[in-house]
């Protein structure tokens, strides 16, 4: 049986669990973890900058609960929502 390749979204987080359904759980796991130390790390370069909890793109302080549930998010929860940044340029 041959494998099949199709190009993903890097965000598309429903292909990635299809995706490793079909791996060991031990990869999967590895490769998760792998992931959340490579957002871990640019966060903890903006804490010693006195820039951790600040939106990127907007500027504002990214709320206490969001940072509680995803420590190393770099946007606040309305510039994270898709095609935020296309729709404001549109309006402006």
């Amino acid at each position: 049986m041959s494998e099949v390749h199709i190009d993903r979204e890097p965000d598309d987080q429903g292909a990635w669990a299809s995706d490793n359904a079909m791996k060991d759980p031990a990869v999967v796991t590895l490769e998760r973890e792998r992931r959340t130390l490579a957002e871990i790390e640019p966060a903890l370069k903006l804490i010693k900058k006195g820039e951790y909890g600040m939106c990127r793109p907007c500027g504002e302080q990214i709320p206490n609960v969001r940072l509680q549930a995803l420590p190393w998010a770099r946007v606040c929860v309305r510039c994270a929502e898709p095609g935020f940044h296309s729709n404001r340029l549109a309006g402006d």
